[in-house]
């Protein structure tokens, strides 16, 4: 009690031989053990009830069975407390901190890795082949419905942003004492727009995984996405409303973002072969961690480039193309409108939490009518990305 922590009886787990229990469970063997078994279920007893609780009356399987709806409640809520269940997924530890820096880096030399309109050649779908003819092997890849982004590994740390190194200062207990430690970042994410996150659930994916596979260093580039428990693709509205959240990012919101990875940067501080970029990108797969759709080529290139792309807009699994060769080329969609902004949708994060970021927003056109004047038209809601 002065030490304020739990303590846990570990010697009920100490045997490899027995089961653990769960709620409701019986004491009943499933073995031959020599052992004496009394038959009683596993119910939780709150700390009010401890000195009246008396097991061969609260705990008879007879009792439990009436009592059934009550426990279940108490359990429920305790399973949603801790965040274990079906409705948390496989991942039971402590959710990590999840720490966004204050300032944004727009002109950090790591968002120059993401491919754009400024650093690409456009390409329309029909001039594909002209364009790309004298190429003689490309790797193509399709960007996600999501947040451009950048996250990086080092096994050494240092990881600078702004001239300071990312760090987490942790409150460890040893003994009676509580002592400041601090935690160097071994890996983060920026964001397209400079957004900073580290120590997040994205990152600690990686350095696992690094770690695991005696990987020292790696930069990969991708897009930040999400999907609902329906296993629709969130819009990049909503993942911008977690990520620029005005009092700091949730640990509960930002463990529904994954990050989907479109190429290697830098794999042990060595460029990857374009050939084999699509094989390396696809063993950097973890819960967390996902494989874009991808594909190389060796020329002709046209015709089987358009079919990709085709393939993904179909399918709603990419929203632009991009074409690794000896130049770089971006094919998106050439449909365009010019429309003007009406209104913000005051159902988005960005707007409910008074956000800096603008959420997704109504867009539509004007028509002029002799008698009444202009006439606006809602055509669509849209989502705006600014620097």
């Amino acid at each position: 009690i002065e030490a304020e922590e739990v303590w846990f009886d570990e010697s009920v787990l100490a045997s490899k031989e027995l089961p653990t229990r769960m709620f409701f469970s019986l004491h009943y063997p499933l073995r031959n053990l020599e052992k004496t078994y009394s038959g009683l279920a596993a119910v939780p007893v709150s700390i009010d009830e401890v000195k009246t609780f008396d097991p061969y009356k609260h705990a008879h399987p007879d009792v439990v069975l009436l009592n059934f709806d009550t426990y279940a409640g108490i359990i429920s809520a305790f399973f949603d407390e801790v965040e274990v269940g079906q409705d948390f997924g496989s991942d039971t530890e402590t959710a990590p901190e999840c720490i966004r820096l204050d300032n944004k880096y727009p002109e950090h030399e790591l968002i120059s890795l993401i491919d754009s309109k400024s650093n690409t050649i456009g390409v329309k779908l029909e001039d594909i082949s002209n364009k790309i003819e004298d190429e003689e092997s490309a790797f193509v890849y399709a960007k996600a419905r999501g947040i451009d982004a950048v996250i990086t590994y080092n096994e050494r740390g240092g990881i600078r942003f702004g001239g300071n190194t990312l760090t987490s200062s942790k409150v460890k207990t040893i003994g009676m004492k509580k002592e400041a430690v601090s935690d160097n970042a071994l890996s983060a994410i920026i964001t397209r727009t400079g957004i900073v996150i580290h120590h997040d659930h994205i990152s600690r994916d990686l350095q696992r995984y690094c770690q695991s596979k005696n990987i020292s260093q790696v930069t990969l580039v991708g897009q930040l996405v999400s999907v609902d428990f329906l296993g629709n693709e969130l819009e990049e509205g909503e993942i911008r409303g977690i990520i620029a959240r005005k009092n700091g990012v949730l640990p509960e919101e930002f463990k529904l973002l994954k990050f989907v990875v479109n190429k290697i940067t830098s794999y042990n501080h060595d460029a990857v072969p374009l050939e084999v970029m699509g094989e390396t990108v696809r063993e950097l797969t973890t819960n967390r961690l996902l494989s874009g759709a991808n594909n190389y080529y060796t020329k002709p290139l046209g015709n089987k480039v358009k079919g990709f792309y085709k393939t993904i807009r179909n399918q709603y699994i990419g929203r632009e193309l991009v074409i690794l060769g000896e130049e770089k080329y971006l094919v998106a969609a050439t449909q365009t409108m010019n429309m003007t902004i009406l209104g913000m949708d005051p159902k988005t994060t960005a707007y409910q939490q008074n956000s800096k970021e603008i959420g997704n927003v109504y867009v539509g056109v004007i028509k002029t009518d002799r008698n009444r004047g202009p006439i606006y038209y809602v055509m669509a809601k849209a989502e705006i990305a600014l620097k």
